[in-house]
């Protein structure tokens, strides 16, 4: 893009609709002066869940929706928690999020996940943040 475009028309091709989307169009110049056009379609609307975990070391499941782009998860209390991606598996084969810990994902293409979770205090408060 040539930087004698006037501000509006800059601003103009940066955006631009793709998938039904509005997305994000760049233009990155390479040391050997070709260009290479990159278009990302960034995270934008956000859901919260409050997923209750009553029992310590008793594994919860949240559906998340289509097309999940970015996560973070964090317990609301005390306590550490452990995640997985498929049923039954949290208690065996997991990731630890330590006590006071956010567990942030970035740069996904979830559909169709189930997130399996489990805290190891009892009356526990997990909270999820997504975007699509």
């Amino acid at each position: 893009m040539s930087l004698s475009k006037s501000i509006d028309d800059r601003e103009y091709t940066k955006f631009k609709e793709c998938n039904g989307e509005t997305a994000v169009n760049t233009t990155i110049c390479q040391e050997s002066g070709e260009t290479l056009n990159v278009t990302s379609n960034p995270a934008a609307i956000p859901k919260i869940y409050n997923l209750s975990a009553p029992v310590a070391d008793t594994e919860v499941s949240q559906v998340l929706s289509a097309n999940v782009k970015q996560l973070l998860i964090k317990v609301r209390g005390n306590a550490k928690m452990q995640i997985a991606f498929v049923s039954t598996e949290s208690g065996t084969k997991f990731m630890t999020v330590p006590n006071g810990s956010v567990l942030s994902l970035e740069d996904l293409k979830l559909s169709s996940t189930t997130l399996y979770l489990q805290t190891n205090k009892a009356s526990q408060i997990i909270e999820i943040l997504e975007w699509t």
